[in-house]
């Protein structure tokens, strides 16, 4: 009927009463919105439009940075936004250190999108958060070390590289013995690294047996050098350290370990090969979990590992529980490796962590979703999807007007939806007076689906009077 706005922004602050139409009714009648963010802050109302809105219409972000520190909502878009849209991100670290919330995109978004890391060192020190990438990030992004040896001790955070980093990159060694000393850390490289790198040892049996850690070198050096054994077994249990070869060694001499996961256990060492080793030998891994649950020790191998090796997930989710371990991988590995989540929602409720999946993961995998609406309730998370991931997947939407007056949330569905989706509305006039909330429909709207009842009641009891 191209009529027009009930209402100007003017009579809705004068009035305090929320806006009449939402974005969808604004698109519909292609006029522009109804008030500006100076207007949004002075009534302290949710913003008129979502991202995909912004999309859509194709305008610019409705809020700065400021507008989001000043009216403490959440950002107005995701990572992907951003993506798709090619804006830069919506804030520095800086307004991610003021306001105290996680950063805007990951390692890998930061390799897609071809942009610096969003922080320094300074940065990570200063918010004690974890550091942006791995080893194998900076190899690939050809970026120097993200720290060095004062911010690692600064930090008390394991080392960046390990000794096969080093020899890649060809950087010298990140700390000395009295680094190693300082720190209580084992030491960064093997008799083999000393002898590629012509470097002397790092130390004696006496810094070995003050520092209580593994011995220098292994039997190879010891045949080489021509001297005798540092230390007995007797010794070994004695001081808490490892044992005196490697697996290197037991390959050399075809012999068979020189202990057995029992010794192990008994000693309380560290187990004596690496996956690395495995890989090579193909054996097994020379624990299991239960060995790893008694020991209190990191499992052996990552999901990198498990990728490789084609073997199944080291442990379950009652290890994990168990354990108190992060989880063996992310979604990604849960994509590229084809199996199902690791997780139910009993396990998510139990252990108070977020959800392992989006809801672009739910649709990529063409999975159900993770929780009902009674999760959803219990746990006082927002709900997994939106009603665009609604219209997409089929499904109905996942509570009722009950549900949101339980849980004091904005309805799911706008008019439109409701007209698309050939449902009934979510509530009644009864339920908007109940719940504070914007009316659901335009005054087209309501002669479009033959309500004039609802309004004239509304009228009636002059809580419609005033709006137009």
């Amino acid at each position: 009927m191209n009529v027009n706005l009930l209402c100007t922004i003017d009579d809705v602050r004068y009035m305090n009463v929320s806006l009449i139409c939402t974005i969808d009714d604004v698109r519909y009648m292609n006029v522009s919105l109804m008030c500006t963010i100076d207007d949004v802050r002075y009534m302290n109302v949710s913003l008129l439009c979502t991202i995909d809105d912004v999309r859509y219409m194709n305008v610019s972000l409705l809020c700065t940075i400021d507008d989001v520190r000043y009216m403490n909502v959440s950002f107005l878009c995701t990572i992907d936004d951003v993506r798709y849209m090619n804006v830069s991100l919506l804030c520095t670290i800086g307004d991610v250190r003021s306001m105290n919330v996680s950063l805007l995109c990951t390692i890998d978004d930061v390799r897609s999108m071809n942009v610096s890391l969003l922080c320094t060192i300074d940065d990570v020190r200063s918010m004690n958060v974890s550091l942006l990438c791995t080893i194998d990030d900076v190899q690939y992004m050809n970026v120097s070390l993200l720290c060095t040896i004062d911010d690692v001790r600064y930090m008390n955070v394991s080392l960046l590289c390990t000794i096969d980093d080093v020899r890649y990159m060809n950087v010298s060694l990140i700390c000395t013995i009295d680094d190693v000393r300082y720190m209580n850390v084992s030491l960064m490289c093997t008799i083999d690294d000393v002898r590629y790198m012509n470097v002397s040892l790092l130390c004696t049996i006496d810094d070995v047996r003050y520092m209580n850690v593994s011995l220098l070198c292994t039997i190879d050096d010891v045949r080489y050098m021509n001297v005798s054994f540092l230390c007995t077994i007797d010794d070994v249990r004695y001081m808490n350290v490892s044992l005196m070869c490697t697996i290197d060694d037991v390959r050399s001499i075809n012999v068979s370990l020189l202990c057995t996961i029992d010794d192990v256990r008994s000693m309380n060492v560290s187990l004596l090969c690496t996956i690395d080793d495995v890989r090579s030998m193909n054996v097994s891994l020379l624990c299991t979990i239960d060995d790893v649950q008694y020991m209190n020790v990191s499992l052996l191998c990552t999901i990198d590992d498990v990728r490789y090796m084609n073997v199944s997930v080291l442990c379950t989710i009652d290890d994990v529980r168990y354990m108190k371990v992060s989880w063996l991988c992310t979604i990604d590995d849960v994509r590229y490796m084809n199996v199902s989540l690791l997780c139910t929602i009993d396990d998510v409720r139990y252990m108070n962590v977020s959800f392992l999946c989006t809801i672009d993961d739910v649709r990529y995998m063409n999975v159900s979703l993770l929780c009902t609406i009674d999760d959803v309730q219990s746990m006082n998370v927002s709900l997994l999807c939106t009603i665009d991931d609604v219209r997409s997947m089929n499904v109905s939407l996942l509570c009722t007007i009950d549900d949101v007056r339980s849980m004091n949330v904005s309805l799911l569905c706008t008019i439109d939806d409701v007209q698309y989706m050939n449902v009934s509305l979510l509530c009644t006039i009864d339920d908007v007076r109940y719940m504070n909330v914007s009316v659901l429909c335009t005054i087209d709207d309501v002669r479009y689906m033959k309500y004039w009842e609802i309004v004239q009641q509304g009228f009636q009891k002059g809580t419609l009077a005033q709006l137009c």
